[in-house]
């Protein structure tokens, strides 16, 4: 199997509490640092489009790009399970 994926970390908070949680994912085509003043709010879209977890937009050149707001994706139980699963020490 040639597949290929990336692990993207990221940084959670809930609270007073700070996750780092690993995602696969296909690829990564950027990093990019973006300036606040560019973060666009979300426009109004069709009612078919979920956009809970988009904090903005963004206009790089002639694409649109979504900021997803990553600490509303996971919920509370799937950060838990994800720091449970952290904490368990394999044995060999």
């Amino acid at each position: 199997d040639d597949a290929k994926f990336v692990i993207i970390v990221l940084e959670l908070f809930r609270g007073s509490e700070t996750y780092m949680i690993g995602v696969m994912v296909d690829k990564v085509m950027d990093v990019l640092l973006i300036p606040t003043v560019q973060i666009k709010p979300v426009p109004k879209m069709e009612n078919t489009t979920d956009t809970e977890f988009v904090d903005g937009v963004v206009q790089i050149d002639s694409k649109f790009i979504m900021l997803l707001n990553v600490d509303k994706i996971f919920s509370q139980n799937e950060i838990s399970l994800a720091n449970e699963l952290s904490n368990i020490k394999s044995v060999i």
